[in-house]
C-alpha cells in the first residue's frame, strides 16, 4: 500500500467534526482517512483549544526564546497539564517538543 497523501485544512477539520458530533468513532476515521487513531485523537484536542487555526500551513518551524521554553517547563512542573495540553495552550504544534523541553531542563539540574 502506497503512502496516502497529506490530508488538507478542510479534511482534517471535517474529521474532526465527524467526531466531535458523534457520528464516527476515531478508529473509523483513522482507517477511512489512513491515519492513526492517536493522530484523530490530538488533531481533535487541537482543534478544541485553538480552532481551524490549528491547520492552517505555516512557512517554517517556529523557533522559541529560552524564556518561554523555561515559562511552558515550570507551567508542567507546576501541574498545569501534560505535555500535549501544554503544547495546546502555548500553541505548540507538537507534545514531543514540550517534552523535550522537559528533559532537557531535568538533565541541567
Amino acid at each position: 500500500m502506497g503512502r496516502r497523501h497529506k490530508l488538507s485544512e478542510k479534511e482534517k477539520v471535517t474529521i474532526c467534526e465527524q467526531y466531535l458530533s458523534g457520528k464516527k468513532s476515531k478508529i473509523q476515521l483513522a482507517s477511512e482517512n489512513e491515519i492513526t487513531v492517536e493522530t484523530v485523537r490530538r488533531w481533535v484536542n487541537q482543534y478544541q483549544e485553538l480552532g481551524s487555526s490549528i491547520f492552517h500551513k505555516k512557512a517554517h518551524n517556529k523557533n522559541y526564546t529560552k524564556e518561554f521554553k523555561q515559562e511552558v517547563v515550570e507551567a508542567y512542573l507546576a501541574g498545569e497539564g501534560t505535555p500535549e495540553h501544554l503544547a495546546n495552550k502555548y500553541n505548540i504544534p507538537s507534545k514531543s517538543t514540550v517534552q523535550k523541553w522537559i528533559i532537557k531542563y531535568n538533565n541541567l539540574e
